[in-house]
């Protein structure tokens, strides 16, 4: 919870893509297992959703960073004020990387899974002897 509250409204971003890229790796994991034909696009979409988490992540981590920019360059802020308020930023702002990663772990097995699923069927054909 504390990675969420420290990226800001980027972080609820990134949770939404983890949790969307976990009911698709759920979704591709059935349909691979079931059906050959359709197994292998429902594992790419959940692949791209597995990077799309961690892409997010980053995202929030730039905007994180141009805010902190943003704040301190008004000439009135003191020097040494501006290079904590820097450090304190980049550091809240580098969360949003971590969560990303850390959200993209689960959907990325089930994406790889459902993968291997849909191969092995796929080169598995019954024989029509």
């Amino acid at each position: 919870m504390e990675l969420i509250r420290n990226c800001g409204w980027m972080g609820f971003a990134v949770v939404f893509v983890s949790a969307l890229g976990i009911a698709v790796g759920i979704a591709a994991l059935a349909v691979a297992s079931l059906t050959r034909r359709f197994g292998l696009a429902f594992a790419l979409v959940a692949i791209g959703l597995a990077i799309a988490s961690p892409a997010t992540g980053v995202l929030g981590t730039i905007l994180g960073r141009r805010a902190v920019e943003d704040a301190i360059s008004d000439p009135s802020v003191a020097p040494d004020v501006r290079e904590r308020i820097r450090q304190a930023g980049y550091s809240e702002a580098a969360q949003c990387t971590a969560l990303g990663a850390f959200g993209g772990i689960v959907p990325g097995l089930m994406a790889m899974g459902s993968l291997m699923i849909a191969i092995v069927r796929r080169h598995s054909k019954p024989s029509t002897e």
